[in-house]
């Protein structure tokens, strides 16, 4: 399939409002000659001479329609004293305003500076730049305003493919094609800073938008504060327990409530932090400790409802 199918196709899916829809187009010079014919080949191909007499939709208020005027003219008016800045289709006179109609509009060379290269447009506009290397390319993707939501790279290369994904950030990215990230419920989609924060669809949407509230309960019992070993004045003996009992102890996973644990089980630790304290028991205690946590991991689980 040639490149500019879907590169077209995502440009202009409803008439190119669409989060997803390619801001701006990158090519080598050496592909220039190839690609920029067949892409205004490519759009006769799909919706005719005359797009507006088409299946092509119109934009969504007539604020809109007057924004990507401006877009236009602006580039346009640039165009008269820059002669490397081309309007290879489409143009403010093929626009109708009153009808909510933006012909499609390809730019090649738009200065970066311009609106149309510093803001998302939301329309059938698209810049074409041409780079001679992979770093100018690079290069460009990041000095355009705010981080892309999608990435679409067109190459045999795997190596560049991983290449660009690591030098370019962009909340998703996609090789060879465009638009499919967002096809189904199996991949999180989401943004980047200014394209946005998170993840969603399928599972990952349970996981965005559901808060887990952690829960926590604290027995009343004897023996729950260990001789109040963790509250002011700290003795000599708690200053002992917190800095060498403490941080040697096995860890033990959270249960969903501490009613479940047995005093019992509570006894075994506390005996087992008393012990480690006297040095006969030392050596024995480190040589049995990973089996007493896997043990005590188990009778947590266990106990957990």
């Amino acid at each position: 399939m040639p490149c500019s199918l879907p590169d077209l196709a995502a440009k202009l899916v409803n008439c190119g409002q669409n989060c997803i829809s390619p801001d701006y187009l990158v090519i080598h010079k050496s592909k220039m000659d190839k690609l920029v014919p067949e892409l205004v080949r490519t759009l006769k191909d799909q919706f005719g001479e005359d797009p507006q007499q088409s299946g092509l939709s119109k934009l969504v208020s007539t604020g809109h329609v007057t924004r990507a005027i401006e877009l236009i003219k602006d580039v346009e008016e640039r165009a008269k004293n820059d002669k490397s800045i081309q309007i290879l289709c489409g143009g403010s006179s093929k626009c109708n305003a009153e009808q909510g109609y933006v012909a499609p509009t390809f730019v090649l060379n738009a200065p970066m500076d311009c609106r149309m290269m510093q803001e998302e447009l939301f329309c059938p506009i698209l810049p074409i730049r041409v780079v001679e290397s992979r770093d100018e390319a690079v290069k460009l993707i990041n000095s355009v305003p705010g981080t892309p939501l999608g990435l679409y790279i067109f190459t045999s290369s795997a190596r560049v493919f991983q290449e660009m994904t690591e030098r370019c950030r962009a909340g998703t990215a996609v090789r060879n094609d465009s638009l499919l990230q967002f096809a189904g419920p199996h991949l999180p989609f989401g943004g980047l800073g200014s394209s946005g924060y998170g993840k969603y669809r399928g599972q990952h949407s349970l996981e965005a938008f559901t808060h887990l509230q952690p829960s926590v309960y604290r027995v009343c019992a004897p023996l729950m504060d260990m001789k109040m070993l963790r509250y002011q004045p700290f003795a000599p003996w708690k200053m002992f327990m917190l800095e060498k009992v403490v941080p040697i102890l096995p860890d033990i996973p959270v249960l969903t409530t501490l009613k479940t644990v047995t005093i019992g089980s509570l006894l075994i630790v506390t005996g087992v932090a008393i012990a480690i304290s006297f040095p006969t028991t030392n050596t024995l205690f480190r040589t049995t400790r990973t089996g007493l946590a896997d043990l005590l991991r188990t009778a947590a689980n266990a106990l957990a409802p």
